[in-house]
């Protein structure tokens, strides 16, 4: 009997203790987060620093935080990965010592629990990064003569050079009278090297290139290094110029005032285009384009004036209309 009413009581107890551990009705478990490919955009810089983004692929978390015991003043960095993925942009300073810096990067993800992950390393160097390559980005030609403007804003330019057209300080006369391999136009007045060119236009004998000042230079017809216009009253120089279109003859230029500036090759002092018969400034211009002999202009309402070297613009007339412009001596051309 006595030994009945043991056993009867180690079961109970038993049961007991199965209740007491027993999950709750109700309760999840708690799933711990995962982070894996915790990397960084470039592992190593060169000593003039530079950014990189830390980047995971998170799972089971909210937040994240990106840590550093460097000092990165954008650090730490709490961010939503609740997504899956995790990323910070970090800018690490230029390295001006002797020696490699090396930054230590951390990154704790958190949900119902939290880890971290391990540690990655980022390194800027000492070394230099190496010379962009630099290569051809347009050309221009005209009667003898080539050049380009170069993916760094220089211009090189080879062929027939009589009149300066090569714009490396030279005229050439025999033999040869010019260079088959490319030279270095130089910079205004044969100082240093031209620089911050977005493109070319030729006349007959010389070039002429826009900046990306809004300004002009240009060699040729008897300078043989670069020049810089002026502004259309001479004082200053040329500014605000946005397309450039050439001829046999010479040059012109849509200003941002919608205006149009001309000069002959040689000079370096334009004037401002009049208008259609001579009255006004020609205004409104949104482009404009050339041939041997002429130019005309696309007016922002659409319609085309045209011109001479010299001459006032013509409105050039419609669809049923006579549809030719007088070139002067040239004749007539069809627009």
């Amino acid at each position: 009997m006595k030994c009945q009413r043991r056993m009867a009581m180690a079961v109970v107890s038993t049961l007991i203790g199965v209740l007491v551990v027993a999950t709750p009705l109700g309760a999840t478990t708690a799933i711990k987060p995962t982070v894996s490919g915790f990397t960084s955009s470039e592992m190593t810089l060169y000593k003039t620093g530079g950014t990189v983004t830390l980047s995971a692929t998170v799972t089971n978390a909210i937040t994240c935080v990106f840590s550093s015991p460097s000092g990165i003043p954008s650090l730490p960095a709490t961010v939503d990965c609740s997504s899956g993925s995790a990323s910070h942009v970090v800018t690490l300073p230029p390295n001006a010592g002797k020696r490699s810096v090396k930054y230590k990067f951390g990154l704790t993800a958190t949900g119902s629990r939290t880890v971290q992950a391990k540690k990655i390393t980022v390194t800027v160097s000492t070394a230099s990064a190496p010379p962009t390559a630099d290569h051809v980005v347009s050309t221009t030609g005209e009667f003898l003569s080539n050049c380009a403007v170069l993916s760094s804003g220089g211009v090189h330019c080879w062929g027939m050079g009589l009149s300066g057209d090569l714009g490396n300080g030279i005229t050439y006369g025999p033999p040869g009278y010019g260079s088959p391999a490319p030279v270095t136009v130089d910079g205004v007045g044969g100082a240093g090297v031209l620089t911050g060119v977005l493109n070319l236009a030729a006349d007959g004998s010389g070039y002429c290139a826009l900046l990306a000042t809004g300004g002009v230079d240009c060699w040729g017809n008897g300078s043989n290094v670069p020049a810089t216009i002026q502004s259309t009253n001479g004082v200053g120089s040329l500014s605000g110029v946005v397309s450039l279109a050439s001829n046999a003859s010479g040059y012109c230029g849509v200003l941002t005032s919608g205006n149009v500036g001309c000069w002959s090759g040689g000079s370096v002092i334009p004037a401002l285009l009049s208008g259609t018969g001579g009255m006004g400034e020609l205004s409104n211009v949104a482009s404009i384009s050339s041939d041997s002999g002429g130019f005309c202009a696309l007016l922002t309402s659409t319609s085309v004036d045209c011109w001479d070297n010299g001459a006032a613009p013509v409105s050039v007339s419609g669809v049923g209309g006579s549809g030719f412009v007088r070139r002067g001596l040239d004749g007539w051309q069809q627009c």
